[in-house]
């Protein structure tokens, strides 16, 4: 298929995909009138979690993305839903209170290639902020009583990545903390969501160069070029936002929370 036909189905997939949004939309103002007469709130986590839950069992390897626009989609149905029920309250004392809570409360969360910098800008961050610092590998080494080259060396890949797996979602159970993960936590799509639910995502960039080595059975085992290569699109759908750490770490940390202020306060809710 030539690029030429690729994007004419593109645009066609666009325009049923606009059809298919502006129909839900509709959907959202009529289940709005309805929960308005029975005093019913906009927001139904346990209804969010279920759709959320079954995109990410359909999407398979695909799930990252598929969850990253449903996720969208559903924010953008409850604040239809909110402001045909309640009006806007962004710009009002209420509003912007709840900003400030949403913003104390959410998780700035690290991933990025290992060795390129996530511990070093979340200590940061968290002598910054005044927030505590969690380390995904600091729970796996304490929960397994070992390092985790020795988890690497007794139990291979698959088992430090369920163990790691195990420390995202102890991890995310924080809330108002600096989460620093495992260069490789983005290789498996489970640790999505946990991640997602109560966190903005900062893909931390850094020429493969200048990554360290020391303590990182994969990082000595392979290229980093290719290793790169391989997880860039994994990072790619994991993240929110990205910062460069090619320059100094303080100038990085600097920009990760500039932009989580800003972004923490546009999130609606």
């Amino acid at each position: 298929m030539e690029l030429a036909e690729i994007r004419e189905k593109i645009d066609r997939i666009d325009a049923q995909l606009l059809d298919l949004i502006l129909e839900r939309l509709e959907c959202s103002d009529a289940a709005a009138d309805i929960k308005k007469k029975s005093g019913t709130s906009a927001l139904n986590a346990l209804r969010e979690k279920q759709i959320l839950d079954e995109i990410a069992q359909k999407a398979g390897d695909a799930a990252p993305y598929a969850v990253k626009l449903f996720r969208a989609v559903l924010e953008l149905s409850r604040e239809r839903m909110a402001c045909r029920m309640d009006g806007d309250f962004r710009d009002s004392d209420m509003g912007t209170r709840i900003a400030e809570i949403r913003e104390e409360q959410t998780n700035i969360v690290l991933i990025g290639m290992p060795g390129c910098g996530k511990t070093t800008i979340g200590g940061i961050l968290g002598r910054m902020t005044g927030r505590p610092v969690i380390e995904t590998d600091d729970i796996v080494e304490e929960e397994a009583g070992c390092s985790i080259p020795e988890i690497f060396a007794s139990e291979g890949e698959d088992g430090f990545r369920e163990r790691e797996s195990r420390a995202v979602l102890k991890a995310c159970s924080a809330s108002g903390a600096v989460i620093a993960t495992g260069g490789g936590t983005v290789t498996r799509a489970e640790n999505y969501l946990p991640l997602h639910r109560n966190g903005i995502l900062y893909h931390l960039e850094r020429d493969t160069r200048l990554l360290a080595r020391d303590g990182r059975p994969l990082s000595q085992m392979m290229d980093m070029d290719e290793m790169y290569r391989e997880r860039r699109q994994m990072y790619l759908a994991f993240r929110d936002r990205s910062a460069d750490n090619n320059g100094k770490p303080e100038d990085a940390a600097a920009q990760v929370w500039e932009d989580f202020v800003e972004t923490a306060k546009r999130i609606r809710f």
